[in-house]
């Protein structure tokens, strides 16, 4: 089921380069536009390339497995020129670009319903007790 869902998600992503703006679109994550104006630094790692913008929350990664990527990168370097990172070995998990932009809220729902099913075991518990006591 998960490899599904990593699946679909890749299969959602996608990117489009204009001379104003870099555009993300992906499944289950919000759009993200960084102007071409506030880009900081395009950054080559070795499985994609990181894009910085001045506002540390809005940030993007490319992997290198995306569609064309030779001619993402040409479009990106006309943008801005791409720093070659030194650590060329450094590997970013497939995980990370389908995460980098959760709505937010995920991590409360996500605890909300920890609580409720803790709770529910619980009050289940106590019942079967006080059933067996009397």
């Amino acid at each position: 089921m998960r490899i599904y869902r990593i699946r679909r998600d890749w299969l959602s992503f996608k990117i489009l380069i204009t001379e104003d703006a870099i555009h993300k679109k992906q499944y289950k994550t919000e759009d993200t536009i960084i102007p071409t104006n506030k880009i900081v630094k395009i950054v080559q790692i070795a499985d994609g390339v990181s894009i910085q913008s001045e506002e540390a929350n809005k940030f993007l990664y490319i992997p290198k497995n995306i569609e064309n990527y030779e001619e993402v990168l040409s479009k990106l370097n006309s943008l801005k020129p791409i720093e070659v990172s030194s650590l060329m070995s450094l590997r970013i998990p497939s995980e990370y670009t389908i995460q980098q932009h959760i709505k937010h809220g995920s991590a409360l729902k996500r605890l909300f319903l920890v609580i409720g099913v803790v709770l529910g075991v619980l009050l289940i518990l106590f019942l079967l007790l006080i059933i067996l006591l009397l």
